[in-house]
């Protein structure tokens, strides 16, 4: 009688020497291979040796020594090489003066040293000139300040108004730093009834009035603002608030004025007190 054994998957009994089981149909080649062979040992890792480390402190060693190398002898190879490159510009710019220029080399640096010299004196009249004409216009307005109103300085003049607030007269007064002459710019072209200058500004060589016409307007307003400048190169003014507006003030420590609009959006009503009005502002640097 043939000896069998049971099947490892389904325990049905089969010969022993049966490849394959008649019961469940699994192989059973490759099972037995897996029992019988023995599995693999694990490789053991060596313990890192002192020979190792001492060559990984040598290399960094190495490493090291040949950085502290580099750090001093590049400085010295920047050097010779900037001092070649600069005499090799120098050639060429030697070879320019002579070929484009028609001199020598000699004769070009006097030339050169002679204009420095003489840009280095203008430069130095200009500001001793420039420091004489600060302190002449600081003393015209502390003569100035004393008795009148001073708006302040532009183009050789120093202007002012005489008067005091709200009662100022409608004209702008100026006297040249270089003499004690008086002149004056009348304001009378732009209204025909009275006038009271408010504020003013100068800004950019220009000097910049606010000034409040007192009487009723055509429009209803109690008061047209006028905002009024004059360029003191050309001594020509310029409205401009295009005709006068509602209010007017500076802004932005007097380098802008803000200007307010309004119209009247019942024009057909019977008195003025009853009129509404619509407002809009504009800012113009000065």
């Amino acid at each position: 009688m043939e000896e069998t054994k049971k099947c490892p998957y389904c325990g049905g009994e089969i010969l022993a020497v049966a490849k394959k089981c008649k019961h469940c149909g699994e192989w059973l080649i490759e099972r037995e291979k897996l029992v019988s062979e023995p599995k693999p040992k694990p490789v053991e890792e060596k313990p890192q040796t002192k020979e190792v480390n001492t060559k990984k402190t040598t290399k960094r060693i190495w490493i090291g020594c040949v950085a502290i190398l580099l750090l001093i002898v590049a400085p010295i190879v920047y050097y010779y090489w900037s001092e070649a490159n600069t005499d090799a510009m120098y050639d060429r710019t030697e070879d320019y003066i002579k070929q484009n220029l028609g001199k020598n080399v000699e004769e070009y640096k006097q030339e050169k040293a002679e204009e420095d010299r003489q840009a280095a004196e203008e430069a130095a009249r200009k500001a001793k000139e420039q420091q004489e004409k600060e302190a002449q216009i600081e003393k015209v307005v502390s003569e100035l300040s004393g008795k009148h109103t001073v708006v302040g300085p532009a183009n050789d003049y120093v202007f002012y108004l005489k008067g005091r607030k709200g009662k100022y007269e409608p004209k702008l007064y100026s006297q040249s730093i270089y003499g004690s002459s008086e002149s004056s710019n009348s304001l009378e072209q732009f209204y025909d009834g009275s006038m009271e200058i408010q504020d003013f500004a100068i800004c950019s060589g220009n000097v910049v009035l606010i000034v409040n016409e007192t009487d009723r307007n055509s429009t209803g307003f109690l008061v047209s603002t006028l905002v009024l400048s004059l360029n003191a190169s050309t001594n020509e003014w310029k409205d401009l608030s295009d005709g006068g507006c509602v209010k007017a003030e500076f802004i932005d420590d007097k380098t802008k004025v803000k200007m307010t609009y309004g119209e009247i959006i019942n024009p057909d009503a019977e008195y003025t007190l009853d009129y509404k009005y619509k407002y809009s502002t504009k800012e113009v640097a000065l």
